[in-house]
């Protein structure tokens, strides 16, 4: 949760939340029938700069004062080829202002020496890379994952997402974040146990916006009406920072945002499904039908 920006007694309180991911793009190499944010179902993905990230990232870091962790995702983060650029610029321009930064990854992609020699230069700045294992099939490339972060002792999790152990019991399926799933009342009540709005939102950073549950994101890349309470538009300069916290404030003291009547969520006890479902080439071509 966010604390209030004011002076007591001459002492700053700071104006904190608990994570930020950046999405430089939502690229990725699966595609995933229940993905939970959408990619498969998403169109005109742009990928952006170093410097458009660390544009946006100013920004957000001129509202909020300081985070706990910075999460850099994507899609497939590790298609990214400018992800050694953006760890050192933000370790270069921001490091006071976070604890730790975390890549999260989905085993099919080995990281590349840059990579490595990026994590290095974070120390105790790089908490881990999440590497979520989706199963030989597809994350055919964790084995050499583990062997290539073991050996530079860089620190990691491998989440098991395909025996029977599997990591928070597999998947859930949110809904298409299209139409309504829920009455106000219901929504309420989903908000109270969800697992995201439960921990504090994890502010998206992607195409200008901070998104609280990357459900507004889909939204607004298909072209849907979204609730502009419910998000940062980090270009918008007619709102001080003073309004922006304040926003931020109502997003996370809310009894339920309007983006969670559309949404199943995710919470103990709530229906699992078998995560990574590949879409079949007659269920892209579809989607791909639907974009025109």
């Amino acid at each position: 949760m966010a604390n209030t920006q004011e002076t007591l007694m001459g002492v700053h309180i700071m104006f904190e939340l608990n994570t930020i991911s950046l999405v430089p793009s939502y690229i990725c190499n699966l595609k995933c029938k229940f993905c939970n944010v959408r990619v498969p179902y998403l169109r005109n993905l742009k990928t952006h700069t170093v410097e458009e990230m660390m544009e946006m990232t100013g920004r957000m870091f001129k509202i909020v004062d300081h985070v706990h962790s910075l999460a850099i995702c994507g899609g497939e983060i590790l298609l990214y080829k400018d992800l050694p650029a953006l760890i050192n610029e933000l370790m270069k321009n921001y490091k006071n202002q976070f604890d730790q930064i975390e890549i999260i990854t989905n085993g099919t992609i080995v990281p590349s020496e840059d990579l490595i020699s990026a994590v290095k230069k974070c120390g105790e700045k790089f908490y881990r890379l999440l590497v979520d294992d989706y199963g030989k099939d597809l994350s055919k490339k964790v084995p050499e994952i583990v062997d290539v972060l073991e050996k530079n002792q860089i620190e990691f999790r491998v989440n098991d997402y395909w025996s029977e152990n599997m990591w928070y019991d597999g998947w859930t399926d949110f809904g298409t974040f299209r139409e309504y799933l829920h009455t106000p009342e219901e929504a309420a009540e989903l908000y109270k146990k969800c697992f995201f709005s439960s921990r504090g939102f994890h502010y998206a950073i992607y195409g200008g916006i901070a998104d609280p549950c990357r459900t507004i994101q889909y939204r607004i890349n298909a072209g849907l009406e979204v609730n502009p309470d419910e998000y940062i538009d980090l270009f918008d300069n007619s709102i001080t920072i003073e309004q922006q916290r304040e926003k931020i404030n109502r997003i996370n003291n809310a009894t339920y945002l309007d983006m969670c009547r559309y949404c199943n969520g995710l919470y103990p006890g709530c229906k699992r499904i078998k995560p990574a479902e590949q879409l079949t080439p007659e269920e892209l071509q579809q989607i791909r039908q639907d974009f025109e």
